[in-house]
């Protein structure tokens, strides 16, 4: 169940758009729930509780303004999806800090709603996607795959991490970072080190020598992959339309 806020002033603008966001999502067959807001102050106090999976900003608000409330989001969620919904194309170089999903123009709201519904709709399909791992000791574990952050090797052995830092040991004679890799890039992840494979989804940011996750953790990155990493990494970005 995807949850979803849609928060801007125009009282009829909420109404008809919740309908069309619900009959998008129907077509792609994913289930939401869709919450409506025309009070920007109310949003802000009661969104910490509400755990919404994708929000859309009205970005010219009398209250507080998309951008400002995007801010107060970013401060304490990372990983909410934040798409801004504007009549003024000049506030879209103002939404790239809040690493916006997309930035929807209300004189094309239609076909820019429907481009991002599918977009967002195939990633969540994708984030479903499971495996089985051969842990030691001879269990086995099924694990979504987007939820894992990385995987490292240390010296024979093999480790996914996922959040919080829990680590998982894989079945030492089973799994190398190479085997791995060729199946696992399909689903987004990126080689950055001989021993780091690492979910696309979990990067905030990349350095010349490192990659930073959400967390804050770093992790080091090849300087002979610097170039590969960064080509691979902007595709996939491109890809999954969040540029």
């Amino acid at each position: 169940m995807i949850k979803i806020a849609i928060v801007d002033d125009d009282k009829f603008f909420v109404s008809e758009y919740q309908k069309e966001l619900k009959k998008l999502f129907n077509k792609y067959e994913v289930e939401c729930e869709i919450d409506t807001y025309t009070d920007a102050f109310y949003f802000r106090g009661i969104q910490h509780d509400k755990k919404y999976n994708l929000i859309f900003l009205d970005i010219d608000m009398p209250e507080i303004t998309g951008i400002n409330l995007a801010d107060e989001i970013r401060k304490i969620n990372l990983s909410v999806t934040l798409v801004f919904v504007s009549n003024h194309d000049n506030f879209v170089f103002e939404t790239f800090r809040y690493a916006a999903y997309r930035f929807i123009r209300k004189d094309k709201l239609k076909d820019d709603t429907e481009e991002m519904a599918a977009s967002y709709c195939q990633e969540q399909k994708m984030k479903s996607s499971q495996m089985t791992f051969d842990l030691e000791c001879k269990q086995k574990v099924t694990e979504n795959l987007f939820q894992i952050w990385y995987f490292y090797a240390s010296r024979h052995d093999i480790f996914y991490v996922k959040e919080n830092k829990a680590t998982s040991r894989l079945n030492t004679h089973t799994y190398t970072i190479d085997s791995l890799e060729s199946i696992l890039n399909q689903y987004g992840y990126i080689r950055i080190h001989r021993t780091f494979l690492v979910n696309c989804e979990y990067i905030y940011e990349l350095r010349n020598d490192s990659v930073i996750l959400k967390d804050g953790q770093s992790l080091t990155m090849s300087r002979g992959r610097i170039d590969v990493v960064k080509k691979a990494y902007q595709k996939m970005v491109r890809e999954r339309g969040k540029i």
